[in-house]
């Protein structure tokens, strides 16, 4: 059942802030949310868990709306800055709980937020807070599963796996290098990870798994400098492809912003096509 509170009066809407035990029940809501709605509006579980979790400093504020005993809503405070998320339950898209959402998102500071293009409902509201279109921020690309996967050899001496606990430092160092970013959420089971021959981490990704609306995420994908044009993050995204397969996933999505043009080239030969396009909506002055 989708948690949510039906369209009520905002009276009834409390905000409070997230911890960690929340994790479990928010991604179900969002999952869920995803399945009733469709996914223009909302993130894949894993890119919550991300979304909160990869800082150097913590997890970022974030605070659980709640309407009673269900969760009206998630919002994600101070990515980048001032950037902020807000997810509200399919049943209070454009009513007064969502802008009371974003009011209280704006309110703490948030000043820019990503937006699918395809939510015309979101738009209208921050329009109505004083926000504006300033720039095309991210596409998020899909490709099918029941076709045919393609290869990918790997330099010799190179080998893809699961990470090991003593690759953690490596992983870590490799994180910093490549996005200025630490992990400092709970344990991460889809990790992958290219070693050299030396046993230091070239690149790495993680592939989340969404069982209910049978789709798999990649975030993030990187290599570090001195690895790069080996084909080792396609490598990497071919073996979580066939991960995400026999774990029943009937497609794969991964998002980049769009000034990246190696990831725009790296999916487009995996077979990724555009399905969403985001743009970056940030407070007037």
């Amino acid at each position: 059942m989708v948690e949510h509170g039906g369209d009520r009066n905002v009276a009834h809407l409390r905000a409070r802030p997230y911890v960690d035990q929340d994790l479990p029940r928010v991604q179900t809501a969002l999952t869920e949310w995803a399945r009733d709605a469709g996914f223009c509006g909302y993130c894949h579980p894993g890119d919550l868990v991300h979304r909160i979790y990869a800082t150097p400093l913590g997890p970022r504020p974030a605070q659980l709306w709640e309407d009673g005993n269900h969760i009206a809503g998630v919002e994600i405070n101070a990515r980048f800055g001032t950037v902020f998320d807000v997810f509200a339950a399919p049943a209070l898209r454009g009513t007064d709980a969502e802008r009371t959402m974003l009011r209280a998102a704006r309110e703490r500071g948030g000043t820019e937020t990503d937006v699918f293009t395809c939510d015309t409902v979101r738009i209208m509201l921050l329009e109505e807070l004083g926000f504006h279109d300033y720039r095309v921020w991210d596409h998020v690309t899909e490709r099918a599963l029941g076709d045919r996967l393609p290869n990918s050899p790997i330099p010799d001496g190179y080998s893809i796996r699961s990470p090991t606990p003593t690759d953690r430092t490596e992983l870590a160092a490799a994180r910093r290098e490549v996005f200025d970013e630490q992990w400092t959420g709970p344990e991460i089971d889809g990790e992958l990870v290219a070693v050299a021959p030396d046993g230091r981490v070239a690149a790495f990704t993680v592939i989340w798994c969404d069982g209910v609306n049978r789709v798999g995420l990649f975030e993030p994908v990187g290599t570090r400098p001195n690895y790069q044009r080996l084909g080792l993050a396609r490598a990497l995204m071919v073996e979580g492809l066939r991960r995400m397969s026999r774990a029943g996933m009937r497609r794969a999505i991964v998002e980049h912003d769009v000034t990246n043009s190696a990831a725009t080239a790296l999916y487009r030969a995996l077979g990724f096509e555009t399905r969403y396009e985001t743009h970056g909506y940030r407070l007037s002055d």
